[in-house]
């Protein structure tokens, strides 16, 4: 199929994978407006860097409520900590492309929360890096349209709320390679079989996102049950957030291991000995 670039010549390509995430160009413009496909979780999330104070190594703390996460974490021989925020607001309606609203959203919601919070907030006008996003999860009825097929969060996002995004897209590659060697290179089979194998997984990591986020918003909700986890958070928040955290690990290793993947190690090998 022939490609035509904003800055550059037309080329050909046999295939064209969209791996460019929740508001991919490549399903843009091959499947249509985002709209069509995205369903917003009623959540906002905010990731940036500020120096690691903490000395954390490694690690990851966080303070949970209803409705508010504000969590720091560190990778391996980073000076820098992630500082990272979600909260509940499916009223609010927060522009993405204006930062200093953004932020004073940030300081808003997160207003007389004690913890690290405060610091982490002072930190946040000087980031140089700046992610602020709606949780979304993206549903389609296909994810390949001719020559063109996507991966990750492009084709399936199932959101953060999930905790899968990387692992499922990691796993699609994989089994999209897979099926291209296995089909010497006959895409329509290959795509077709692509998604006979990942849909059911996917279906069940997006329903693991869904159930996560509607927890979270639970603390924006006026139903009995939500009162009632209210008051327990308040009671014994200890206890409480154990037990989430618990049911969470525990749905999300189930999620994690809904699929059985094949060995296709010896179509690969096949192709090597061709060359």
């Amino acid at each position: 199929m022939q490609v035509q670039f904003t800055k550059n010549g037309v080329r050909e390509f046999d295939c064209v994978i969209g791996a460019d995430g929740l508001h991919s160009n490549v399903r843009r413009i091959a499947f249509g407006e985002e709209s069509r496909f995205l369903r917003d979780l009623g959540l906002y999330l905010c990731v940036y860097s500020v120096p690691n104070y903490l000395k954390l190594d490694r690690m990851e703390i966080q303070y949970s409520e209803l409705g508010r996460i504000a969590a720091v974490w560190s990778s391996r021989g980073d000076a820098n900590l992630k500082a990272c925020f979600g909260f509940a607001a499916p009223s609010l309606q927060i522009d993405l492309h204006d930062r200093l609203q953004q932020q004073q959203a940030l300081i808003t919601v997160y207003e007389g929360i004690g913890w690290e919070v405060p610091r982490l907030l002072e930190m946040m006008p000087t980031a140089l890096d700046w992610y602020f996003d709606k949780a979304a999860q993206i549903g389609m009825p296909r994810w390949s349209q001719g020559r063109v097929v996507l991966v990750g969060d492009a084709g399936y996002c199932a959101s953060p709320m999930s905790g899968q995004g990387t692992s499922i897209a990691l796993i699609g590659a994989y089994v999209l390679a897979g099926e291209l060697a296995a089909a010497s290179g006959n895409h329509q089979r290959a795509f077709a079989e692509f998604e006979s194998v990942m849909r059911p997984f996917i279906e069940t990591n997006q329903a693991l996102g869904l159930k996560s986020a509607k927890r979270m918003r639970s603390g924006e909700s006026k139903s009995v049950s939500a009162w009632f986890l209210k008051q327990l958070m308040r009671i014994m928040p200890g206890p409480v957030i154990e037990w989430i955290i618990n049911r969470s690990t525990e749905r999300i290793a189930k999620a994690a291991n809904a699929i059985s993947l094949k060995d296709y190690s010896s179509f690969l090998r096949s192709k090597e000995a061709l060359v």
